[in-house]
């Protein structure tokens, strides 16, 4: 592979718990109650919350960003932790030489900082967030995927997008991209089955022999 992309949320940290309390602590200053179950992890901050307030305005939808925002950046992520083989994993993909980028619907303040907790930074190349200005016409993961492919000349067919969630694999087969879904994140394997991933990975230890050929 030319290239490899990696989503960040539930594909290389477990996330889940820091980004629930943030949400727990933004509604209760905000005095709002809500379904707390009914959160996903995975799709941009906004969307998620409209999933749980689907008539809330924008107004109220902007200051929930805000506050979470403020909280989150500032929370020292202390419940976040990259999913055990994940750094073995990319120290083993930079030695066979890969290229590393990141495509996440993350904002890159948080993510820069949990990643240099763990010492990740260094292994990519490029960073494709949620708040990376891109082209005109182009929008979402799929909008960032393509931005990265025509920047740096990869072919699609020669670079994976790596994630755990159905919108993953959605935006590498919409960028012409190979894709790998991940079986330890926040959706089910029937869920990632459903969308006929080229790749399946049960452990992170499973994805260089997948991308070398050695494993299917």
């Amino acid at each position: 592979m030319d290239a490899v992309f990696f989503d960040f949320d539930g594909t290389l940290c477990d996330t889940r718990a820091d980004i629930l309390a943030t949400y727990q602590e933004t509604f209760a200053r905000l005095g709002i109650v809500y379904d707390q179950q009914a959160f996903r992890i995975g799709p941009p901050l906004a969307d998620c919350v409209r999933e749980v307030l689907p008539d809330a305005p924008d107004t109220l939808i902007a200051e929930i960003a805000r506050v979470f925002q403020n909280i989150y950046d500032d929370s020292g992520f202390p419940q976040t932790v990259p999913y055990a083989g994940v750094v073995p994993l990319l120290n083993q993909l930079r030695e066979d030489g890969a290229t590393l980028f990141i495509a996440t619907n993350k904002r890159l303040c948080p993510m820069r900082k949990i990643m240099e907790k763990f010492d990740m930074l260094n292994a990519f190349r490029e960073f494709y967030t949620i708040d990376t200005p891109l082209p005109a016409g182009e929008k979402g993961k799929a909008g960032m995927l393509r931005t990265a492919l025509a920047r740096h000349g990869f072919p699609p067919d020669r670079c994976v997008m790596i994630g755990d969630t159905v919108g993953d694999i959605r935006a590498g087969a919409a960028a012409g991209m190979k894709t790998l879904a991940v079986s330890w994140g926040y959706e089910t394997l029937p869920q990632l089955e459903a969308e006929h991933p080229d790749f399946i990975a049960i452990h992170p230890s499973d994805i260089p022999a997948i991308l070398t050929g050695q494993k299917k």
